[in-house]
């Protein structure tokens, strides 16, 4: 049986933040940078029930071309497709996008209602994945087509139907 054919589904995540001070930056082109503040997000998937922790999607790539160096960057939840479709902790060196999944996301905001806003689209799209888990489970029968002649069938079903009259 299948993860996603077991009853129950869920996951526990752990919200932690860190917020930090920036000094001033270099003169630089006749200017100083001001201070700022800088506000790192982590949101972790700690426990799961019949699915796996792995859910928060990321994309390795190159982001800037005069650095070879890869980096990783946090993409979004995962569909329930993308549980299937994506390997985790580290991308699929075949596949040219790079993608794969991991149980943490971990984010930086200069903006405080940015990473509050962020937060809750993360919160509703776990939320939005269990549920759909739950409707893979739940199919329901739309159409019943039958091809060819049955006659072994329907004639046992009748006399399944004469033998259950004549014990009456």
């Amino acid at each position: 049986m299948t993860w996603w054919n077991e009853h129950d589904h869920g996951v526990t995540l752990v919200r932690r933040e860190l917020k930090t001070y920036v000094d001033a930056g270099e003169l630089e082109h006749g200017h100083i940078d001001p201070p700022m503040t800088v506000y790192r997000l982590q949101v972790e998937v700690t426990d799961a029930f019949n699915m796996p922790t792995q859910i928060f999607l990321y994309h390795k790539g190159p982001e800037d071309p005069v650095n070879p160096e890869y980096t990783e960057r946090f993409d979004r939840v995962c569909d329930f497709g993308n549980l299937t479709e994506y390997p985790i902790n580290n991308p699929d060196n075949e596949n040219p996008n790079k993608f794969y999944r991991k149980s943490i996301a971990d984010l930086v905001f200069y903006d405080l209602d940015e990473l509050e806003r962020v937060y809750s689209v993360i919160k509703e799209d776990v939320e939005s994945l269990v549920d759909s888990i739950y409707a893979v489970r739940e199919l329901v029968v739309t159409e019943t087509n039958v091809y060819g002649t049955m006659t072994e069938l329907s004639s046992s079903s009748s006399s399944d139907s004469s033998e259950t009259s004549s014990t009456s």
